[in-house]
């Protein structure tokens, strides 16, 4: 099995890690109080990595499982 990432994976990745750096940390000490971050829920949801793993043809991004294992292992932890 091959483990390599495929460019639209990469993309993906790049992807989850601006919009945690961009939207997420910015907003992170809001959520410090127990309050639900909805609004990264729906962001995630809008970019597809909620249903990464879910097959294409069910209208979901369809990628390989370990796909949304180095989406959250390369996208920096924001609130730290």
């Amino acid at each position: 099995m091959d483990f390599q990432l495929t460019s639209e994976q990469r993309q993906m990745v790049a992807t989850v890690r601006a919009v945690t750096q961009d939207h997420f940390k910015g907003r992170a000490l809001k959520f410090m109080d127990g309050t639900f971050p909805w609004e990264n829920v729906k962001e995630l949801a809008r970019l597809g990595i909620l249903g990464m793993t879910v097959p294409r043809n069910t209208a979901a991004s369809g990628f390989p499982c370990w796909t949304r294992h180095w989406c959250s292992k390369k996208s920096p932890k924001v609130a730290s």
